[in-house]
């Protein structure tokens, strides 16, 4: 089953690099095929725009809606991004909030932004649904969110087998234990 977007909130960000030939025709191959599956209306952006588009989209996506929203990135091989996202949303619109999500084939981060109708409803919603994205997707950490949201669950996913290592090196360089205590991973 392909699970298909019907939103007309739902956008495309495409970033072509390479000589000017191949921009070229990679931007008149994809602005055919956009327009075969019949989306008309599309926007170019050069040099810095370009840079300053994607970059403004990444922040849009990691700015906190009020004290109501909290992002999640679930790390991955990029053929696995669009399977990733649509459980993540999935899982999310099942909890009754809505979800964001960019996909980004190039790192094959699954960024997803949950935005709850209040911080009370974010706060009641917020554990049962951690639970279950990192029941489904093991990678899920948390990017962004309000802090008393992120402070209802554990930032990181889950503990990697370096974890003594990590520790050996943080009492090396910090003795006494006073440099963030218990925020990194696995409570470091």
């Amino acid at each position: 089953r392909t699970p298909r977007v019907h939103d007309e909130d739902s956008r495309l960000l495409v970033m072509f690099e390479g000589s000017a030939a191949v921009i070229d025709r990679a931007t008149r191959d994809l602005r055919s095929a956009l327009g075969k599956c019949g989306i008309a209306e599309t926007m170019l952006f050069d040099g810095t725009a370009a840079a300053s588009v994607l970059q403004d989209t990444i922040d849009a996506y990691i700015e906190p809606v009020g004290d109501r929203s909290i992002t999640y990135r679930s790390t991955g091989l990029p053929s696995t991004i669009w399977p990733r996202a649509m459980a993540a949303c999935e899982i999310v619109r099942e909890c009754g909030a809505p979800c964001d999500v960019i996909a980004d084939i190039c790192t094959g981060d699954a960024i997803v932004r949950i935005a709850s109708s209040s911080a009370k409803n974010a706060a009641d919603l917020l554990p049962g649904l951690d639970a279950r994205l990192r029941s489904a997707l093991p990678t899920m950490s948390v990017l962004a969110g309000d802090p008393r949201l992120r402070a209802l669950v554990d930032a990181w996913a889950g503990v990697p087998p370096t974890l003594e290592t990590l520790r050996a090196i943080k009492t090396r360089f910090d003795p006494s234990a006073i440099l963030a205590p218990g925020r990194y991973v696995g409570g470091l």
